[in-house]
């Protein structure tokens, strides 16, 4: 018959739950010690422990959290200074329902995704992909990129034509200034501070009030 030994529980060792969750434990000096990924929103993580602050410097190498903006996990890189999807890549958005556009000639708002601050880092980069199919048109529809107002990309549909996008819009490294991969039917040299909150439009101009685009897909990933 084999002897048992009593091991201390974490409440005689005057470890308590933090509260009726269940999802820390409060140290005897009064610190939290957190059980499993704690979930929070990207604001709330930028606020408690934000990009290049030395709260995040001071987490454990590795640390994740669970965002739930995305339902995605973000890590603490190397570093120390910047939050990171896990894997490399976060889908932000997806199309939910195709949608028509028609009835004006001026550049149009056909999407947009918010894209809040500190979310790109300098070596982070957006890759956005769409499906646009054309009516038999009076002429052709152009299909843009515009971080805010500001236009990155462009390309043309033809008459019953579709467009399908694949473009990757990168940071350059050093500092939050984009570098894009433009299409070519439209090269700008333009850069834009992505380290600020802004949106991402996808925006249509018809060459006739009358003539129709519709966005039939659609995905922006953070990688």
């Amino acid at each position: 018959m084999g002897t048992s030994t009593v091991y201390p529980t974490p409440r005689s060792r005057g470890v308590q739950w933090t509260d009726s969750t269940g999802t820390a434990l409060r140290r005897p000096d009064g610190s939290t010690a957190e059980i499993g990924i704690a979930s929070c929103t990207w604001a709330e993580l930028q606020a408690e422990y934000p990009n290049n602050g030395a709260a995040l410097l001071a987490l454990p190498a590795h640390t994740m959290r669970f965002v739930s903006d995305w339902q995605a996990l973000f890590v603490r890189n190397v570093a120390g200074t910047y939050w990171v999807p896990v894997g490399g890549v976060v889908v932000l958005a997806r199309l939910g329902a195709k949608s028509t556009h028609t009835g004006t000639t001026a550049d149009t708002v056909i999407h947009s995704v918010s894209i809040p601050a500190g979310l790109m880092t300098p070596t982070s980069g957006l890759r956005w992909r769409c499906g646009v199919i054309a009516a038999a048109n009076t002429g052709v529809a152009f299909i843009k990129t515009k971080f805010d107002t500001t236009q990155i990309d462009s390309n043309s549909v033809a008459a019953s034509s579709k467009y399908s996008a694949l473009t990757q819009y990168r940071n350059v490294g050093a500092t939050n200034v984009g570098a894009y991969e433009f299409n070519l039917t439209f090269v700008a040299a333009t850069t834009f501070e992505t380290s600020a909150a802004f949106a991402l439009n996808t925006v249509c101009a018809l060459n006739n009030a009358a003539d129709s685009v519709v966005l039939h897909s659609m995905e922006l990933e953070l990688f």
